[in-house]
């Protein structure tokens, strides 16, 4: 609703293939630069705005485009800004209107001139100049590569230290993404009335889909997906020792917030793994015995890197 009196307001539909500046914060911006309109609203003009590239310190090369209601182009250009969202949405909305509101040659009424007769030495004949050939902008990575990784704690069942890697895929101008991540783990401990206490922990492999803001400056996320791997477990303290590595499989969560600096990201991290199974562990010949976890949550901090820029 608020976009459709946007559009009855100012006589012009804006369309944005990113977040920042988004068509509403355009919009916004051009009514106090235009008159209101009287047009028909089948009538409206197309204001476009697409991500050419976004360069490592922050700024973007915008493609603008304002059309009119059959198809015809008022004006086209690709521009490099830098700062906020807001304030990239100024500059933005500044062009668009200085095209709308300059009504250009056409129909401008046209007034002969006087001829001036008198005597003139001629010209010396022009010297042709070589033409540079004009610039090919580079088009855009069709998808983004990126690989990370991470290190922190896991909380459940014991502190452990955790570690991990992944590789991240997606288009630069969509909101999902495809996240590949493998995980380990130190030991935990589980004591047993003496003599001893078995030691375990968990190996995973990840796959899920993600969700990312598109700021070009914060990084928010989050994925979930389908988890497998291995739980290991090891006797120690009594005799005879054993270790014993099961198969698992489940599915994890997480949510990742950051600060992007040019190809780098730096991100803290929440994830929680829940297993469809458990394990348990127990002395032969003896009724105690203890169950690990179903569930496992972790927190880290990490890096990632944008690949082939």
């Amino acid at each position: 609703m608020v976009a459709m009196l946007w559009v009855a307001a100012v006589g012009v539909e804006v369309r944005s293939t990113t977040n920042c500046p988004s068509a509403e914060e355009v919009s916004e911006r051009l009514i106090p630069l235009l008159p209101p309109s009287t047009s028909p609203t089948d009538v409206r003009d197309m204001a476009e705005i697409q991500v050419v590239e976004v360069r490592d310190d922050g700024s973007e090369d915008l493609s603008l485009r304002l059309l009119r209601a059959d198809a015809s182009e008022i004006g086209s250009r690709r521009v490099s800004l830098q700062g906020s969202c807001l304030e990239i949405a100024e500059a933005v909305a500044t062009i668009f209107a200085t095209w709308k509101t300059d009504p250009g040659p056409e129909g401008a009424p046209v007034q002969e001139p006087v001829p001036i007769v008198e005597e003139v030495a001629p010209a010396p004949p022009a010297v042709p100049r070589p033409l540079a050939p004009p610039a090919v902008p580079r088009p855009p990575a069709s998808v983004e590569y990126l690989l990370g990784a991470g290190v922190g704690a896991a909380l459940v069942g014991g502190m452990a230290a955790t570690g991990n890697l992944e590789a991240v895929a997606g288009r630069p101008t969509s909101h999902w993404q495809l996240r590949v991540g493998v995980a380990g783990q130190t030991s935990r401990q589980l004591a047993f009335t003496p003599p001893g206490h078995v030691d375990w922990q968990h190996t995973n492999v990840a796959l899920g889909l993600a969700w990312r803001l598109l700021n070009p400056r914060w990084l928010l996320a989050l994925d979930a997906g389908p988890l497998a791997g291995w739980a290991t477990l090891t006797g120690q303290g009594f005799l005879p020792g054993r270790q014993k590595r099961a198969f698992e499989y489940g599915g994890t969560v997480g949510g990742r917030l950051g600060r992007k600096m040019g190809r780098w990201a730096f991100w803290a991290e929440a994830r929680m793994a829940m297993w469809v199974s458990g394990h348990r562990a127990m002395l032969t010949g003896s009724a105690e015995a203890h169950d690990l976890p179903i569930v496992d949550a972790t927190a880290s901090l990490g890096a990632s890197i944008a690949l082939f820029p």
